[in-house]
């Protein structure tokens, strides 16, 4: 499929909308943020959609959500030891987000993962320091560490990858 790659030179802020979408053909459309951060904003807003044609969605790089991140279509968050601090409200509501050898920190608002939504954390690690989880994303050869403190309605799905969980 056709590359849209955006390549960054330096954080991103999203203080109003930014889309991650192909029309008219299934274009992959992808941010790089090359040892960067996307920042979203409190009242900012950043949404995957399939458009017209599918293809590939990703963001290469730590994610800091402070506003809104809608997950309305496939997408892949593939850095190897990035960061994504949820603070805001994160919703997967249809297909799949998978992340891969990261950390999602889950320090307040919400992670909600509805309809046909599904979100997958593989080799990578989850923190759920605070707010809440809905849905049941699955944890699946990962690490899942839940603060003393972290108060928050969560559920998990908990598995291994390839037959093995790597973590005690």
């Amino acid at each position: 499929a056709p590359l849209m790659q955006s390549r960054a030179g330096l954080n991103v802020t999203v203080g109003g909308l930014l889309t991650l979408r192909s029309d008219n053909q299934a274009f992959n459309s992808q941010l790089n943020l090359n040892g960067h951060t996307l920042r979203v904003a409190n009242g900012g807003r950043v949404s995957v959609e399939v458009g017209s044609g599918g293809g590939d969605r990703a963001v290469f790089g730590s994610i800091e959500n402070d506003g809104v991140v809608d997950v309305g279509f496939d997408l892949r968050l593939p850095t190897g030891g990035a960061v994504v601090t949820n603070r805001g409200d994160w919703n997967v509501t249809a297909n799949a987000m998978t992340m891969t050898s990261g950390t999602f920190l889950q320090n307040a608002g919400s992670l909600d993962v509805t309809g046909a939504g599904v979100a997958f954390f593989d080799n990578s690690a989850f923190e759920m320091n605070g707010g809440t989880v809905s849905g049941r994303p699955f944890i699946r050869g990962s690490a899942l560490r839940i603060a003393d403190d972290a108060a928050g309605a969560a559920a998990f799905t908990i598995g291994a990858l390839g037959g093995a969980q790597p973590h005690p």
